[in-house]
């Protein structure tokens, strides 16, 4: 089973881009801090496509809070004539743990001080 769940903030704005054929790719980088060593931070890079990847893009920005749930995965390349790897998690849904922020004022499921989930799911 390939499963991981990250509680973190976004080190940077979602760069949301689309596909050749329109789907919607969302990749940024999740700042989590290590539980052991409170001067350590572990950065993340997260990817998301579709809905997820296009709701995350639009209600949150660098700094906000948020619960990834997805899978570690792990490709390579090669240049130079090394092989290199490349390790990510691939998000399956991306809850916003922030009260409302700037960004959500527009949208009318977020009520004040209440999460939002950009997946549509009821809490």
């Amino acid at each position: 089973m390939n499963k991981t769940i990250l509680i973190g903030r976004w080190s940077q704005s979602p760069d949301l881009r689309y596909s050749k054929n329109g789907k919607e790719i969302m990749n940024c980088t999740l700042a989590v801090n290590d539980r052991y060593n409170r001067e350590h931070t572990n950065f993340i890079p997260v990817t998301a496509f579709g809905k997820v990847a296009l709701n995350t893009s639009e209600y949150t920005d660098k700094g906000s809070q948020v619960a990834i749930e997805g899978q570690i995965n792990v490709s390579s390349y090669e240049k130079d004539g090394q092989r290199r790897y490349v390790t990510k998690v691939l998000a399956d849904s991306i809850t916003f743990l922030d009260s409302k922020k700037s960004k959500q004022q527009d949208n009318p499921l977020a009520e004040e001080g209440e999460p939002y989930d950009p997946n549509g799911l009821p809490f």
